[in-house]
């Protein structure tokens, strides 16, 4: 019943109280017209709901802001519904973007109803759990409310940067040809060495000036290796560390970052694994090619960040799940205390690169941009000069701190990628390369 029925309840109820009381005829005559409206009203009301819901996607993972069409069938098999309302429960992070969500009209028995829509959204998981039918009668008395269930969800991959070739060179290598000098000898065009000559080896090979010293032996040319190697990705989730604010967050850029790395490494041939830190641990095994980069992206797509008291530093990371000597490439804002958990990585024999968005420049862009729209709007004065002086002080202090950290990881061999988060990624890569120089690190612009 709805509240439109208790109101013309309390309306009779006031007039047959009152003609009762005053001995008024002419009030308890008011009251039959309200209640044959009622009558009617309760004649006409709905019965039971007897629906059959269908859904339709037209794909169920799409790249982030790209729109997809949603399409839900209902059937009617039960009586005639004189009037119903269908809704379909939508998240609020989806945007609407063509036609609507919700149906009211009238459905014959054995009808069909259709509602077709467009939605687009960030990354991340949406789950459409099914329709809420509300059928009235005519007059809007009575309704009769029920659920039915059509469910099904749609993942929102993260956006991707496109690179160039990304400079990784780990200690050890897989035993397939790939685009890293594998630090042996084999099939290439690097020189490696001079061995003995071997049946098979081609004479363009032989190296005529050593072989002419010796009267009895002939030595061949040797050329460095080239293989695919074994890359762990890993994704900081940590709350502390990615400055959650309202509805900004720098984890976003770390995923973008994060996608944009192993979409490249992945189009280079190599192995990828993949390892979420933060709230929990959610592994990707390691994997090769399309496949493995659509696993990734679900991965990816379904990071959020979040406090784990567990797993609040880097110290708990399970290096075990890396191969033995591979790649590492950390995706983290950093913290001081992460830096004696990469050295002990670094220790254990493992390359390291940290791609690390800029927190600070982050957070100062957020607080200016805030500051102006207040101080456009009039809602809060421009701070004065001594808060101005000390905020100088504080983002002076901690961009020292940073520095002396981002040092200290370079002097242990670890490349250190610095991103301001405004500022192209690709650019950030690829002005640090590992020089080929027993694994010592140095910073060059690229050419």
């Amino acid at each position: 019943m709805t509240n439109r029925f208790w109101f013309l309840g309390l309306v009779i109820y006031i007039l047959v109280f009152v003609g009762l009381w005053t001995l008024q005829g002419g009030l308890l005559l008011l009251a039959i017209p309200i209640l044959t409206y009622l009558g009617l009203a309760l004649y006409f009301s709905p019965g039971s709901l007897d629906l059959i819901v269908t859904r339709t996607i037209s794909t169920d993972n799409i790249p982030e802001n790209r729109p997809v069409t949603i399409k839900v069938t209902v059937v009617n098999h039960g009586n005639a519904l004189e009037e119903v309302l269908l809704e379909d429960l939508v998240s609020d992070r989806l945007t609407l973007v063509d036609g609507k969500t919700r149906k009211r009209l009238a459905v014959p028995a054995g009808g069909m109803v259709e509602i077709e829509y467009t939605v687009s959204g960030p990354r991340g998981k949406y789950r459409f759990e099914g329709i809420r039918a509300t059928a009235t009668d005519l007059f809007g008395i009575f309704q009769r409310q029920r659920f039915f269930p059509a469910p099904a969800s749609v993942l929102v991959f993260p956006n991707m940067t496109q690179l160039r070739q990304i400079h990784i060179r780990p200690r050890q290598t897989r035993g397939f040809a790939g685009p890293i000098l594998a630090r042996r000898g084999g099939s290439g065009v690097d020189f490696y060495g001079v061995r003995e000559y071997q049946i098979g080896d081609s004479p363009r090979r032989i190296n005529w000036r050593i072989s002419s010293r010796h009267e009895q032996e002939f030595y061949s040319n040797e050329f460095e290796q080239e293989a695919i190697a074994d890359v762990g990705l890993i994704l900081d989730s940590r709350k502390q560390t990615n400055l959650v604010r309202d509805d900004a967050t720098l984890f976003e850029y770390s995923v973008l970052a994060a996608a944009s790395i192993a979409d490249a490494v992945l189009q280079e041939g190599h192995r990828v694994s993949l390892l979420v830190y933060g709230f929990g641990m959610e592994r990707v095994y390691p994997g090769y090619g399309k496949i493995q980069k659509k696993r990734i992206m679900r991965s990816l797509a379904q990071a959020e960040p979040g406090d784990n008291y567990a797993l609040e530093s880097l110290v708990y990371l399970p290096t075990r799940l890396f191969s033995a000597r591979s790649q590492i490439i950390l995706v983290s804002p950093l913290s001081n205390d992460d830096l004696h958990p990469l050295l002990r990585l670094r220790a254990q024999g493992y390359e390291v690169m940290v791609v690390s968005p800029d927190p600070l420049d982050y957070g100062g862009r957020l607080r200016a941009q805030r500051l102006g729209i207040q101080t456009t709007r009039g809602d809060q004065s421009a701070p004065s000069d001594k808060s101005a002086d000390f905020n100088s002080l504080v983002l002076r202090l901690a961009q020292i701190e940073r520095a002396l950290l981002f040092g200290n990881l370079r002097r242990a061999g670890i490349q250190i990628v610095e991103w301001k988060v405004d500022q192209s990624l690709s650019k950030a890569l690829h002005a640090v390369i590992i020089q080929p120089s027993h694994g010592r690190m140095v910073l060059e612009m690229s050419q």
